[in-house]
């Protein structure tokens, strides 16, 4: 958000002290190659607080992008997901292929019996 460290981690400690945010379920600690110690990790939902604090001009950017977001979320009803729909689609093709398969191989059984009930 092109603040100073301590700004954000105020707002970070605020957002846990003001019970926005539960600190267990939303910071992990986690060891980084060639650190002294080890680097807490915030959940998305501890980001977005953050943006929403912060006072400089790339939070007043995070906030209009994600008002826009969530405007267009609850106008339309839905999110998209692009790589689930899309293995989504191929997954109905694949089917439709092969219950078309199918089909093709009951005309034809069903063909062969009425030839040979016929000629019986």
């Amino acid at each position: 958000f092109q603040v100073d460290r301590t700004v954000i981690t105020r707002h970070v400690n605020n957002v846990f002290k003001e019970n926005e945010l539960l600190r267990k379920s939303n910071v992990q600690k986690m060891h980084i190659p060639n650190s002294d110690r080890p680097v807490q990790f915030y959940s998305l939902e501890v980001i977005i607080s953050v943006g929403y604090r912060v006072k400089s001009n790339r939070g007043v950017e995070f906030r209009q992008w994600a008002n826009s977001v969530l405007k267009q979320y609850i106008m339309q009803g839905y999110a998209i997901n692009e790589k689930r729909l899309a293995a989504l689609q191929r997954t109905v093709d694949i089917q439709t292929k092969m219950l078309a398969s199918t089909l093709e191989v009951d005309e034809a059984e069903l063909l062969r019996l009425l030839i040979y009930i016929q000629m019986h």
